[in-house]
């Protein structure tokens, strides 16, 4: 999958082959590596203990981005950080909580 934009969470695309999967996250270029077949749940990221796949994977991931001609993320020369707000958390209330 590819999400070049903020949709359901932040841009990311992934690229599956055989029994790994690689997430490239967008906001900080890292990347997740995992092993379907012994972690379906993607609970232990594998980049760190193996990172010629993790490589292999997001060189194979770049190519195919590059000849489908994807659009890629691009910063806003607008952003304030002083002045946003964290993407996908409610602001917090001022005054007292409902119960």
């Amino acid at each position: 999958f590819h999400f070049p934009h903020y949709q359901s969470g932040p841009p990311q695309s992934a690229l599956r082959l055989g029994d790994y999967k690689l997430i490239m996250h967008y906001e900080d270029g890292s990347q997740k590596l995992f092993n379907l077949a012994n972690d379906s749940g993607e609970s232990t990221d594998l980049a760190g203990r193996n990172p010629e796949k993790a490589t292999e994977l997001g060189q194979l991931l770049e190519q195919y981005l590059t000849a489908v001609r994807a659009q890629r993320p691009t910063p806003n020369p607008a952003f304030d950080p002083a002045t946003a707000v964290a993407p996908f958390r409610k602001p917090e209330r001022k005054g007292k909580a409902r119960r």
